[in-house]
């Protein structure tokens, strides 16, 4: 279920964007480029461990960077945080290799150390967003740019892994119970784009993350407005 909704999240949020390239390209280039995504239903939470409307999955695929992600052409299984990956025989493991010099928004190192600690307290804790995948998965880091992950039955997905990578410094201080009430608001994530203010019920703004892997994005921020009426958003 997690996965379907993000893939409908990002294709929602990739139609908005290309749809918005004629308004984008009409604003002045001198000053900083907005984009503007407007929805009736709005983010119900910014923790990936609580959230589940669809535009909540818009603002995480916004803020956190994935393992590995999905090609839109075909679904096929492409480069994220882990730039190559290598399966075993039998296709319990999977090993894969990270980008050099990875970073969170916060400048903070991002290690192999933040996918095993996503992954395996994601599998313990049932996160309601990480469970599907995770649920047959362990994980351990070799070293700081090697991730390896065991699945104790075959795994048809892998090796997919487009589960939301969260920073280990900021959450895994917490205890379970801290965690399931966190409202992931701190801003520190390793997407394209980091949250810099966010309204419930009214607007959520995203500043360009500068040490996003995949390089300065097209736009400087990016703003998810909440309409209650679809007319007036329309409109």
């Amino acid at each position: 279920m997690s996965t379907t909704r993000r893939t409908l999240a990002l294709s929602i949020l990739i139609a908005a964007l290309l749809a918005g390239l004629a308004a984008v390209s009409a604003q002045s280039q001198d000053g900083p480029v907005t984009f503007d995504v407007g929805d009736p239903q709005g983010i119900d939470s910014m923790s990936p461990l609580i959230g589940v409307t669809v535009p909540a999955y818009e603002a995480w695929n916004l803020m956190y960077a994935t393992l590995t992600d999905k090609a839109a052409k075909d679904f096929s299984t492409i480069p994220g945080l882990a730039e190559s990956w290598e399966g075993s025989d039998d296709g319990l493991t999977w090993t894969y290799k990270l980008r050099d010099g990875l970073k969170w928004s916060d400048g903070k190192p991002l290690t192999s150390e933040d996918i095993v600690w996503t992954i395996n307290t994601a599998r313990k804790e049932e996160w309601i967003n990480h469970s599907a995948v995770v649920g047959n998965l362990t994980a351990s880091a070799p070293d700081p740019t090697t991730v390896v992950i065991e699945s104790s039955i075959p795994d048809p997905k892998l090796p997919t892994m487009d589960v939301y990578i969260l920073p280990k410094h900021i959450w895994g201080p917490m205890s379970d119970a801290e965690r399931d009430k966190y409202p992931g608001e701190d801003g520190v994530g390793s997407g394209p784009f980091v949250l810099e203010e966010f309204k419930k019920g009214q607007f959520a703004r995203y500043r360009a993350n500068p040490n996003y892997w995949g390089g300065k994005p097209a736009v400087d921020r990016v703003v998810q407005r909440k309409f209650n009426n679809p007319d007036a958003m329309v409109a």
